[in-house]
């Protein structure tokens, strides 16, 4: 969910970490997919309709209320494997069914209509992806509260679609106001919020607002160093931190800082190589920019 800025040379390009396998949402599944809201009583159905089995998706279709497990289960894999149309049309299945159950403003529609939203964004539909995701804040705050976590995740969602849209300064206040109902849902200190800082500092960075940009940059690195002096071994935290630490070798280069670029660099180097595999584009792409910092910082032995 958050942006990273990677940079070769005098090149800098960004990357939207829609997907990966260290950075996951609260509920812990891929592309924050939003799970099946269930009552108690139709969980007594997703239990049976996770025994029975049905000889086609077109089977389950005709009695989509039945079967709402199977094609929620269906749909989240589609999405992750980028068959977008296939999982917009069962997200629209499952929206459908549960605005017949729970009517338009239930916590299941919130939910129903965050996934949608993911659904266009991938789809690159961002005019579309900001509606759903923007009435699934609206229902979220109403029927979890303001302060609930998954309308942190939808907000999010917000920001990004935003940013992409080219609309930092809306985009900069998603993120806050994100920003701002994780802090009081989860603590100052959770490592979600650096995630937001990260965010933030990509949009300040669009804004030339440099300043402004390390600020929000340093934050999300005190919180990933705090979490990884309780948690050391946390190979999701690791990465992170490594993410935030390029982010500020590309705003030091930027400000021709070259000895504070090989810094971050080495320490964003030393944490890849413990959670990711020695060829992983990541740790090639560091190695290049740390050459790159050391050749611009004179120090030529140390880029050979």
């Amino acid at each position: 969910e958050f942006m990273s800025i990677h940079w070769i040379g005098l090149t800098k390009r960004k990357m939207l970490e829609l997907e990966t396998s260290f950075n996951k949402e609260d509920d812990g599944s891929t592309d924050d997919i939003a799970p099946l809201w269930c009552s108690s009583t139709a969980s007594v159905v997703k239990d049976e309709d996770k025994n029975r089995k049905k000889s086609s998706l077109d089977d389950m279709l005709e009695e989509p209320e039945l079967h709402l497990y199977e094609i929620h289960t269906l749909a989240s894999k589609y999405l992750k494997r980028n068959k977008i149309i296939e999982s917009q049309k069962l997200f629209t299945t499952i929206f459908e069914c549960q605005r017949k159950i729970y009517g338009e403003h239930h916590e299941a529609i919130g939910a129903a209509l965050h996934n949608l939203g993911l659904a266009s964004l991938k789809s690159f539909d961002h005019i579309q992806a900001l509606a759903y995701f923007e009435r699934a804040v609206r229902i979220r705050k109403g029927s979890l509260g303001k302060d609930h976590p998954g309308v942190a995740v939808s907000q999010i969602k917000v920001g990004i679609t935003l940013l992409l849209m080219h609309n930092f300064d809306l985009a900069l206040k998603a993120f806050h106001d994100a920003l701002s109902i994780r802090k009081r849902a989860l603590g100052a200190l959770h490592p979600y919020n650096a995630r937001i800082y990260n965010n933030i500092g990509c949009v300040h960075i669009e804004l030339s607002e440099l300043r402004d940009a390390r600020r929000a940059f340093e934050a999300a690195l005190d919180i990933q160093r705090n979490a990884l002096c309780d948690n050391p071994g946390n190979g999701p935290l690791m990465y992170s931190a490594s993410t935030t630490l390029c982010n500020l070798g590309y705003l030091y280069r930027y400000q021709k800082m070259h000895e504070m670029v090989a810094v971050v660099l080495e320490e964003a180097l030393g944490l890849q190589q413990r959670v990711l595999n020695p060829t992983h584009p990541a740790i090639l792409e560091t190695i290049d920019n740390l050459a790159n910092a050391f050749l611009w910082s004179g120090k030529y032995s140390l880029a050979i």
